[in-house]
């Protein structure tokens, strides 16, 4: 075990410092993108932006691939979180609303309806003073 940990040290200190700065980012970023979605976000789905059309083509399309950029960023940081320190499901479910793809709202859905999660987005918004997001409405087919 300490040839292993001789032989990769370096390795090891930048793992720790990357866990230790997505765990402070994640501290920061997410509660920061929580308050500010609209409470009906994760229970409405959204095609595009409000008044995007206003803006000229060029303007929206580098605002989406800037957004996508941001949502794949933080996807691979939330998926690191599951194993390191931070708040691995949330970051997760924040970075595919921000992702544009098929059935989005439908998976960001799913993922809001599990009830620790749904309950910590809401008390980031409660502690910030904002109201609570309006639960997702999902049908569920039953197949026989």
């Amino acid at each position: 075990m300490s040839t292993f940990i001789d032989n990769y040290s370096e390795l090891l200190q930048y793992c720790a410092i990357l866990s230790v700065c997505t765990f402070v980012i994640s501290l920061i970023i997410i509660p920061w993108i929580i308050i500010r979605l609209p409470s009906d976000f994760f229970s409405t789905p959204k095609t595009i932006w409000n008044g995007a059309r206003q803006h000229h083509p060029v303007l929206v399309i580098s605002l989406i691939i800037i957004k996508n950029c941001i949502g794949f960023v933080l996807l691979i940081a939330g998926i690191a979180m599951l194993v390191l320190p931070g708040q691995g499901l949330i970051t997760i479910a924040i970075s595919i609303g921000l992702i544009n793809f098929p059935g989005k709202h439908r998976l960001l859905s799913r993922i809001v309806e599990i009830p620790t999660v749904f309950k910590t987005l809401n008390w980031i918004r409660e502690k910030s003073c904002h109201p609570p997001f309006i639960r997702p409405q999902t049908h569920h087919c039953n197949v026989q």
